[in-house]
């Protein structure tokens, strides 16, 4: 550089978000949302004498600067100097896909030249949308969805990542940019999928991997038919599918329903081998998206069977498992009762027993 310019220039960003720069060719990439602001700035070393700036795109003119005066405006941008001329900066107001290109700026002093300008490239990215096929999808159907934005620049790397609630991740069918016009292209990335009812209501997720790292998701719905699994409400296992219970003694039977959309739950009893409808009262209630459905049984006389029935979306009926109940007669209970009684002696006496032995 010559000595006989007084003025050095430095260009560099002063922006949101962060960018990437060359530092042997000089130049840098700069990405920013549509409608926001992108920021420039060029930090000067301290001089005497009166610098003028000038503001270029594409080599054409934008904003001569003087720095007798703190700000100049023309339309959207904004030049800026401070009292001391360490910098100035370049503000460009709700940045749309026009905006895109390569910006320098370049200081000179009357009779001193002009410095070597620095070349950023401005690139303007839209905002990102993810759509499906279709809205709702039923159980093991194949979904394909797309994630597409507009961007001003089709020669900027933009990775994109497909996420289900910021867990599982997918690997992208396609990616392709599509031209829209002389500032835009339309990049998309396409997934297919199979709908499991695991993703019901949980959101899919597409990230761009760039300086931006933008995120946009849609919320699946999946339809799946209902499992259902009558539960002995007096037992901690699910696997006891037979319950004992006193002549003519009210009892309870839970049904639990995993389902989308969920249906009614019917209680049903064996009765001449058919299987029939109760009128018993029943409450239902939720607990993790899990419809639970308990009856209050009357009473029964006699051994029988019961099994809970609900129906599927295409009105296809599903059945759960069988759970049999077994009414206790008086003789019966008489016997469980001497049943215990005598296990309650025996230990009582080998407690005696043990207690002579190992103490007296």
């Amino acid at each position: 550089m010559s000595y006989g310019v007084l003025t050095l220039i430095i260009f560099s960003l002063s922006t949101y978000y962060p960018a990437e720069t060359d530092d042997n060719s000089r130049t840098g990439q700069i990405l920013t949302f549509f409608g926001n602001r992108a920021s420039f700035e060029c930090l000067l070393v301290p001089s005497t004498t009166s610098v003028v700036v000038i503001w270029r795109k594409e080599n054409k003119h934008l904003i001569r600067h003087d720095s007798n005066v703190i700000e100049e405006r023309q339309g959207k941008y904004i030049s800026k100097m401070n009292a001391t001329y360490f910098f100035t900066s370049l503000e460009i107001l709700n940045v749309t896909f026009e905006d895109s290109g390569n910006y320098s700026c370049l200081a000179y002093q009357t009779y001193k030249g002009i410095t070597p300008a620095n070349t950023w490239t401005l690139s303007v990215q839209g905002p990102l949308t993810v759509s499906l096929d279709s809205l709702i999808s039923r159980e093991h159907d194949i979904v394909t969805a797309s994630c597409c934005f507009n961007l001003s620049s089709p020669r900027l790397e933009t990775g994109f990542i497909w996420m289900l609630d910021n867990n599982a991740t997918f690997n992208s069918l396609e990616e392709h940019a599509i031209y829209v016009s002389e500032n835009m292209v339309t990049v998309c990335s396409m997934l297919q999928f199979t709908s499991l009812r695991s993703y019901n209501k949980k959101q899919l997720i597409c990230m761009l991997n760039n300086s931006l790292s933008e995120s946009s998701g849609v919320i699946l719905d999946v339809l799946y038919p209902p499992v259902l699994h009558l539960l002995n409400p007096y037992s901690s296992s699910n696997q006891e599918y037979s319950l004992h219970v006193n002549v003519n003694s009210k009892f309870n039977l839970s049904c639990t329903s995993d389902a989308n959309p969920q249906r009614e739950v019917i209680l049903q009893k064996l009765e001449d081998s058919r299987w029939i409808g109760t009128s018993d009262r029943s409450i239902t209630f939720f607990k993790d998206n899990i419809a639970i459905s308990k009856f209050l049984i009357d009473g029964t006389t006699q051994n029988t069977q019961f099994r809970c029935l609900s129906f599927t979306a295409e009105e296809n009926y599903v059945t759960s498992n069988e759970m049999k109940v077994v009414v206790l007669s008086k003789s019966n209970i008489y016997i469980y009762i001497y049943i215990y009684i005598y296990i309650y002696i025996y230990i009582y006496i080998y407690i005696y027993i043990y207690i002579y032995i190992y103490i007296f």
